[in-house]
C-alpha cells in the first residue's frame, strides 16, 4: 500500500511546517516526518481513523499526526492507497474546511480511480 497527498493536502503540509518553523526549525523538520511516518502507519492500519462522513455520504477518515497530535490527517482508503485530503491543526474549524471541498474531493477521487490523477508523491 502507498500514500498519496492531494494537492491541498501538500498545500497544508507546507504552510503548517512554514509555520511551525517561524519558532522552531527543527520541530517543523521533526512535523515534516512524522506526517510522512504517520502516513507509513495508516498504510499498514488503514482503518485506524476515526470514521467522519461528509455532507454527500461518503466517508473520510482522521487521524492525528504522530508527536504533533493537535494536527489531523483526514484521508480515504482502499486496498491499494492511502490518500491524503488535507492535514489541518485541530483549533481551525476543520468540519467547515471539509464541507467546502466535498465535491472537489470526490472529483479528484474518481479521476484518480480511473487513472487520470498523477500523484505528486515521492513514493
Amino acid at each position: 500500500m502507498k500514500a498519496t497527498k492531494l494537492p491541498q493536502a501538500f498545500t497544508d503540509l507546507i504552510e503548517t511546517g512554514d509555520y511551525i518553523a517561524r519558532d522552531d526549525l527543527d520541530a517543523a523538520n521533526r512535523f515534516f516526518d512524522a506526517v510522512d511516518s504517520t502516513l507509513s502507519s495508516l498504510c499498514d492500519m488503514p482503518k485506524i481513523g476515526v470514521a467522519r462522513r461528509l455532507s454527500d455520504g461518503s466517508t473520510i477518515r482522521m487521524w492525528f499526526v504522530q508527536g504533533f497530535e493537535r494536527c489531523l490527517i483526514f484521508y480515504t482508503e482502499n486496498e491499494d492507497e492511502i490518500m491524503a485530503l488535507r492535514i489541518i491543526h485541530s483549533s481551525r474549524d476543520y468540519t467547515a474546511c471539509l464541507t467546502l471541498n466535498d465535491t472537489r474531493w470526490m472529483t479528484l477521487i474518481e479521476r484518480r480511480e480511473t487513472g487520470l490523477l498523477v500523484s505528486m508523491d515521492r513514493s
